[in-house]
C-alpha cells in the first residue's frame, strides 16, 4: 500500500492528488489517500477541527507506518506533507516525490527520495518497479 502525501487545498493541488489516486487505480495499486479519510480541516468549523484534528494526525500517520512507500507531491512546499517525507524517511520507507511545478530536491529531501519525477504516471510505475521516465532535477536549496 502507498500513502500519498500532498496538499489539496486549491484546484490545482486536488488535481495532482487526484491524478495520483486515478494512476494508482489504474495500475492496480492499493493506496491511502489523507484527504478521502477523516475529513479535510479546512472545510470544517472550528468546533469540528478541535474535535477532529488529533484523530486526523493519528490516522495519517498510522497510514505513513502501514505503507510500503510514500508518493509526496512536494509543489508548495506544504508543511504538512514535508512533515509525512520526513517521518517516512525515519520509518526507512520508498519515497518518490512529484512535481508540477517543476520544483527541484533540497538536500534534506534529495538523500531520502528514491524518485523525484513529474508524472502520476512514472511515480506508480517507480513504485512497481517499472520502467519510468523519471525527471532529472538538479539539487537545490
Amino acid at each position: 500500500m502507498i500513502y500519498i502525501a500532498g496538499p489539496f487545498f486549491n484546484s490545482e493541488q486536488l488535481a495532482l492528488i487526484e491524478d495520483i489516486e486515478s494512476e494508482c487505480k489504474k495500475q492496480g495499486v492499493e493506496y491511502l489517500s489523507p484527504r478521502l479519510i477523516g475529513g479535510v480541516l479546512k472545510d470544517m468549523s472550528q468546533t469540528e477541527r478541535d474535535k477532529m484534528k488529533r484523530d486526523i494526525y493519528i490516522m495519517n500517520v498510522e497510514g505513513i507506518r502501514r505503507a510500503s512507500c510514500v508518493v509526496a507531491v512536494i509543489d508548495d512546499f506544504d508543511p504538512g506533507t514535508m512533515f509525512e517525507i520526513g517521518y517516512a524517511a525515519c520509518l526507512n520507507k520508498d519515497i518518490i516525490t512529484i512535481t508540477n511545478k517543476n520544483y527541484g530536491l533540497n538536500v534534506m529531501l534529495n538523500e531520502p527520495v528514491r524518485c523525484h519525477t513529474q508524472s502520476a504516471t512514472d511515480a506508480i510505475c517507480a513504485v512497481l518497479n517499472k520502467n519510468f521516465i523519471g525527471a532529472v532535477v538538479e539539487v537545490t536549496t
